[in-house]
């Protein structure tokens, strides 16, 4: 079903979420008769493992599931195959037996091995589909299912050893990202006229924008860096130092003429823009272009000339399009670590909110060609502000209410809510969505 390596690679997540302060890279397993075994805190914890059978049916999306509550008691959560109880755990004498495979389904979503298992069903960027995923078809988008199954790790062995084990809760966060896939709104007299006579007033007819667009212009022909997308960018720095919390800026690192480009990695404009960031203590990643998503060679080329322009080491990264491929012929878990990259922020559905990887904590990608861990931490996004208005369209008191479901689960299990929202999305016709719920929720 799943390789030794594999359960180990997942055990050691599970227990990483469920006692965030102790050293669980040294746990020994073992496997017998269907089971997973191992030890903590002199306990002996068992945990059963789907058959072949099961498995297929579990990546079809055809397994049987039951409701049960979830570490908390607040809402349900699915498990898999029914075994005649409720209860996720039962605990005998220093014996912990979970009733339910919590192993092979937190691989799965981490690993992306459904997207493996169905290479055709992806999008025209090349996208695995949110509606062919276990997400859809198990209704757990907006759970973080890993999460929950390793807090009923750290439930069990509470009710077991109180006296033994001491646990410090992980501080949850909110992590602020902001893909620059458009540095400016103005570049020249004639386009900013064309965007706001032509836009504003005879395509959105509205007044208010344009009279709102001309000042901004007027801004920006005294300086530059007045231009509505660059002063967001530093509004956003700000927003993050008032809430002491992590920033980072994805910039593209094209230059003009190359497919994809909208602005130029080497103009001084770009290179003073990030400059400012970074002296402002804001961080700086890539934002690998469209065609660097199958390319190691092209992502490697715009790595180093970000590294060049911001005179900083680049090992963080988000693809343009969240675009990744997990599949023998491409594998993006292996072009991103032959390309150096160590953090990437990429994995989330464009189509959805919610919890794509099964867990709102960073974790180590899995090379399923290679059964191994790989050097990458994957953090998951939760959020992209595009998904709530062109993909589910959802009107902004609907996406109030998804976004608070999606805070208060993340919270719950002490992970990180990984927000992106674009500098260009803020005004005119996202005015309402900015207002009601960037700064509702993250102001």
């Amino acid at each position: 079903m799943i390789s030794l390596n594999a359960i180990k690679y997942t055990l050691q997540h599970l227990l990483n979420v469920a006692l965030p302060t102790a050293d669980n890279s040294s746990i020994e397993v073992l496997l017998a008769d269907g089971y997973v075994y191992f030890s903590l805190f002199e306990i002996e914890i068992s945990i059963p493992l789907f058959n072949a059978t099961q498995f297929k049916l579990f990546l079809k999306g055809e397994a049987q599931i039951s409701l049960i509550n979830n570490f908390q008691n607040r809402y349900k959560i699915p498990v898999f195959f029914i075994n005649n109880t409720e209860l996720p755990f039962s605990i005998k004498g220093s014996n912990i037996i979970f009733s339910y495979d919590i192993i092979t389904p937190s691989f799965a979503l981490m690993s992306r091995l459904e997207e493996y298992s169905n290479p055709d069903n992806r999008d025209k960027h090349g996208r695995f589909l949110f509606s062919s995923s276990l997400s859809e078809r198990y209704s757990i988008i907006d759970i973080p299912l890993v999460d929950e199954y390793a807090m009923f790790i750290r439930k069990a062995l509470t009710e077991i050893c109180k006296d033994k084990i001491s646990i410090i809760p992980r501080k949850p966060n909110i992590i602020q990202t902001h893909d620059i896939d458009i540095l400016q709104r103005f570049r020249t007299n004639v386009q900013a006229l064309k965007s706001i006579f032509g836009r504003d007033l005879l395509i959105n007819h509205s007044i208010s924008d344009t009279k709102t667009s001309l000042s901004q212009y007027k801004s920006w022909k005294n300086s530059c860096y007045k231009d509505p997308y660059i002063k967001q960018i530093f509004d956003f720095q700000d927003i993050a130092k008032k809430q002491n919390r992590k920033v980072i800026f994805f910039f593209k690192a094209q230059t003009t003429g190359e497919n994809d480009a909208t602005y130029n990695i080497f103009d001084e404009l770009t290179k003073n823009v990030i400059c400012r960031i970074l002296e402002a203590g804001g961080e700086v990643a890539l934002h690998g272009s469209y065609e660097s998503a199958i390319s190691r060679n092209l992502l490697l080329t715009e790595k180093h000339r970000l590294a060049d322009v911001a005179k900083i080491s680049i090992t963080t990264s988000r693809q343009h399009y969240l675009r990744s491929q997990i599949s023998k012929q491409i594998n993006s878990v292996e072009i991103w670590e032959s390309a150096g990259i160590e953090n990437d922020y990429t994995l989330g559905f464009p189509e959805h909110c919610g919890f794509k990887c099964g867990t709102c904590h960073p974790y180590p990608l899995y090379n399923l060609l290679e059964d191994r861990s790989s050097n990458i931490v994957e953090h998951p996004l939760i959020m992209m502000d595009g998904t709530i208005f062109d993909y589910m369209k959802l009107s902004v008191d609907k996406a109030k209410i998804l976004i608070e479901r999606l805070l208060q689960r993340v919270f719950a299990v002490e992970g990180d809510f990984v927000l992106l929202w674009h500098n260009h999305t803020t005004s005119r016709n996202y005015t309402r969505y900015y207002e009601n719920l960037f700064v509702k929720f993250f102001i």
